[in-house]
């Protein structure tokens, strides 16, 4: 079953957590959060261009086995589609 809540993703307890970005723009204003993805970013690995996914496993700051963030693509061409399909990868 897929959960959207909104809530501190520092506090959520379970096997996997997914995030999704956007490559252009910062959508979250948690703090942690931006910082992983901007970290994420700077590996050179993740760019947030829509398709595009990395799995973090124990993050530090999360308590989440794993944290799953996922490409949206450019702001601007986010569609509610967009959003469930990379949800539904994520899953899937």
């Amino acid at each position: 079953m897929i959960k959207l809540v909104t809530t501190d993703p520092t506090r959520i307890k379970n096997n996997l957590l997914v995030i999704a970005t956007c490559k252009d723009t910062n959508v979250y204003d948690h703090p942690r959060l931006v910082a992983t993805i901007q970290q994420t970013r700077r590996l050179n690995e993740f760019s947030g261009d829509r398709g595009d996914e990395i799995i973090l496993y124990s993050p530090a700051g999360y308590t989440v086995e794993r944290l799953m963030i996922v490409g949206l693509g450019a702001s601007v061409n986010l569609q509610p589609e967009m959003l469930r399909a990379a949800i539904g990868r994520a899953v899937a």
